[in-house]
């Protein structure tokens, strides 16, 4: 199941300047949902790094340092 939805997921987080943001609760929420995904099957902590779900987490923290 996790590799289904981790794609979808991914694709809804923002990942540069340009991209259409949605608002924090919905992103705090995907990134919720992919945590509980890591910690129930590595599987999904390899899916995330397939579909550059790293790149785009890493822009959400520096984003939020600011």
């Amino acid at each position: 199941m996790s590799t289904k939805v981790v794609s979808h997921l991914i694709e809804k987080l923002p990942g540069g300047v340009g991209d259409k943001e949605p608002p924090t609760d919905v992103i705090v929420n995907i990134i919720a949902v992919l945590n509980n995904l890591v910690v129930e099957s590595p599987i999904a902590a390899r899916d995330i790094v397939y579909f550059n779900g790293l790149q785009k987490l890493f822009y959400i923290k520096k984003k939020r340092d600011r």
